[in-house]
């Protein structure tokens, strides 16, 4: 993945428990999250201690109010928390 990406939520981003989010539109049929790759961070000396899907963080900007980031307190993403759009 790289910056301008689209993605969306993986089934296992979906399911993380800090995640718990579904866009609805106004006519109330669920809608698929749509997101933007804007940053890609490399955690440079500490990643030798975590696993590779953790080495690297995704900052995503949301099309519509999409969750802030993978944890309540974090901002970013992982890459098996999201996928590309076909």
């Amino acid at each position: 993945m790289k910056v301008g990406d689209l993605v969306t939520l993986s089934q296992y981003g979906q399911n993380l428990g800090s995640i718990q989010y579904r866009f609805k539109s106004y006519s109330g049929r669920e809608e698929r999250l749509i997101g933007l790759v804007t940053e890609v961070r490399h955690v440079g000396e500490i990643a030798r201690y975590l696993s590779e899907n953790e080495s690297t963080q995704f900052y995503i900007r949301w099309t519509a109010d999409g969750p802030p980031g993978r944890d309540y307190y974090t901002r970013y993403f992982y890459r098996n928390d999201l996928k590309f759009i076909r």
